[in-house]
């Protein structure tokens, strides 16, 4: 009985100490914005941490969303560690909360690499679901290219859709019937097992895997044994006007079949959606396609998008300068881009009552 009392006394204390540990984590997630830290989200309960977390928050609540231009992680080429704090969610963020007067305005970076449109078809339906107050979203031209539409290159985490189409963000999309209703139950209940993947990620500033994989690599550069030459600026030229030649906005594509629906999707949401052209390095862009064929091509996007959206074309003030690299944008860059989105944004907000009245 003694032994008994000892064990329940233990596991009480146990269970007392994760309460607080966890209560802690709220508490330092809450004022460092842990959830809302920009990473490259690879897998679902790193999203799923994520549109937890902004679907508790009360306040007016902005989702930025599509491929490494949004993401933003080339800025580290040229800042460092400080480039999180240079991100376009951060930038709209501050102008945003500053226009409105409000504090309670959150600005969720979900921009991926690599991210395609019918991989951010899944994610949209995925933030109907958290209350987004509005919607900002990148056009690639790159990403019409036919590369991306055969069967196996149309997505670039298939498990978006599973995600996208279980009953609640707070779903497991997979492993057994009780191994996903375990994952859910304790990711709604225990914080700190929620916020996992974005602590890893944190900690080592990629996924593990990529880590690991990022290690190997150095090492045989180091030992001379490396599987080719490192990315040439001309190689990665002719690899984006090869990519640009193949690109097709017709409904032959998948990717623009997937542009289409999305566009529709948002707008039968009644909110407001704002598209904007990932204007490219002035640089380059004689250089990959005929000029005439480039405007073409960029008229039929906002064709495409008119009526829809709002929508932000490719932006003049961006100037070589204001790039990392071939589309990539410094802070300086993100800093123009961000007034602009906010600049044709705030009207569309101002104007909704049921946003700028939200709890």
């Amino acid at each position: 009985m003694h032994v008994l009392r000892r064990l329940l006394f233990s596991l009480a204390a146990l269970v007392l100490l994760l309460g607080l540990v966890d209560i802690g984590l709220r508490l330092i997630s809450e004022d460092k914005r842990l959830p809302f830290a920009v990473v490259d989200i690879e897998t679902y309960p790193t999203l799923r941490a994520k549109l937890m977390d902004l679907q508790e928050r009360r306040g007016i609540k902005v989702a930025v969303f599509g491929d490494s231009v949004v993401y933003g992680a080339s800025m580290a080429k040229v800042m460092g560690p400080e480039w999180r704090g240079a991100t376009l969610d951060r930038v709209l963020e501050t102008r945003l909360r500053s226009s409105l007067g409000r504090d309670d305005v959150y600005v969720l970076n979900l921009g991926m690499n690599g991210l395609l449109y019918s991989d951010m078809e899944s994610l949209t339906r995925l933030l109907e679901k958290v209350g987004v107050n509005a919607y900002i979203f990148n056009v690639s031209l790159r990403s019409f290219s036919a590369d991306f539409s055969g069967t196996e290159e149309a997505v670039t985490r298939p498990w978006l859709k599973t995600y996208a189409d279980a009953p609640s963000i707070d779903s497991a999309v997979s492993g057994s019937p009780l191994d996903r209703f375990l994952d859910e139950m304790v990711a709604r209940y225990w914080y700190a097992y929620r916020i996992k993947d974005l602590v890893k990620f944190r900690v080592f500033g990629a996924q593990p895997k990529n880590v690991l994989a990022d290690l190997h690599s150095r090492f045989n550069s180091m030992l001379g044994q490396t599987n080719g030459a490192p990315d040439d600026p001309l190689l990665l030229l002719l690899k984006i006007k090869r990519r640009y030649a193949r690109i097709d906005l017709s409904g032959k594509n998948a990717q623009w079949q997937s542009f289409n629906t999305m566009l529709d999707e948002l707008k039968s949401t009644g909110k407001p959606v704002l598209a904007f052209y990932s204007t490219e390095n002035p640089q380059i862009a004689g250089k990959i396609a005929n000029k005439e064929h480039l405007e073409t091509m960029r008229a039929t996007i906002a064709k495409t998008i008119e009526g829809r959206a709002l929508y932000l074309p490719p932006l003049a003030d961006l100037r070589r300068e204001h790039f990392v690299d071939n589309f990539h944008l410094t802070s300086e860059g993100t800093q123009l881009l961000g007034d602009a989105l906010a600049k044709m944004l705030l009207p569309e907000m101002t104007k909704r009552r049921d946003i700028i009245a939200s709890p």
